[in-house]
Formats: structure tokens, C-alpha cells, sequence
């Protein structure tokens, strides 16, 4: 599900969104916090895969599962919000 699922689709969503910067020629600040935000949800995709191939090792990953599961659930809640309220940078600070 991880290699044929997963990243597949991951990679779909990161170059449908950078494509963004291609066609609309969008650097507005929401775009650029969402990028940053796609970036933290790369490096926990590839955590992921590096839990993966530790559980095959290991019985006692239940911490690092739940930590893993709530920091990718709120940079996913994070990234659409961003999308779909399209704030303005100045008024986050």
C-alpha cells in the first residue's frame, strides 16, 4: 500500500502543486506556506517508510506510530486550510 499507493499519490499531489508555480506564475504567501507545509508532510511520508521497515524489526513502535499519525493529520488539515482560505501571510503574523 506504502510503494504503490502512497508515494505514487504523494508524488502526483507535490508535482500537480508545484506545476502551480509553472502555468499561474503564483508566488502569493499562502502558495509558498503551503509548499513549506507539503514539505514537512515529505519528510513524514519518508519517516513512514523508515517505520515501516523498522516494524518488520521491531514489536514496540506504538509511540512513534501515534506521534507520526497526529503530526501528518494536522499538516494535512494544515495544507487544505491553507488552500482553501488562501490567507493572507501578513494577517498569520
Amino acid at each position: 500500500m506504502f510503494t504503490h499507493i502512497a508515494t505514487p499519490a504523494a508524488l502526483v499531489a507535490i508535482i500537480a502543486g508545484t506545476l502551480v508555480f509553472v502555468f499561474d506564475r503564483t508566488l502569493d504567501g499562502w502558495l509558498i506556506a503551503k509548499l513549506t507545509l507539503v514539505v514537512g508532510l515529505v519528510i513524514s511520508h519518508v519517516l513512514t517508510g523508515l517505520l515501516i521497515l523498522k516494524a518488520a524489526s521491531s514489536k514496540s513502535l506504538g509511540l512513534s506510530c501515534a506521534v507520526l499519525g497526529i503530526a501528518q493529520s494536522i499538516l494535512i488539515v494544515a495544507i487544505f486550510w491553507t488552500v482553501l482560505a488562501k490567507p493572507s501571510i501578513a494577517a498569520l503574523q
